[in-house]
């Protein structure tokens, strides 16, 4: 998928949407990058080979643009020392 509500990808904003508030610093991104492949490779195990396939979890990893995320965190410091 191209390009979802600003995002470089769908899977981006999703995570965005539910981590990214709960982040004050780079290092947050990276436990929950950590924390997602983690339960990516324990569902991954738990299925068939068919069923990988159809949740798309053997190419997710590659979906989610991490230093985008990054940037935004950022930028979103950046407006906050601003105020």
């Amino acid at each position: 998928m191209s390009g979802y509500n600003g995002w470089s990808s769908y899977e981006t904003w999703l995570v965005n949407l539910w981590f990214g508030d709960h982040w004050t610093e780079e290092e947050d991104v990276q436990v929950t990058r950590d924390y997602i492949e983690e339960m990516i490779d324990e569902q991954r195990e738990k299925m068939p080979d068919w069923m990988v396939d159809l949740c798309g979890l053997n190419h997710l990893d590659n979906e989610i643009n991490w230093d985008e995320l990054k940037g935004h965190l950022d930028a979103c410091e950046g407006l906050s020392n601003e105020s």
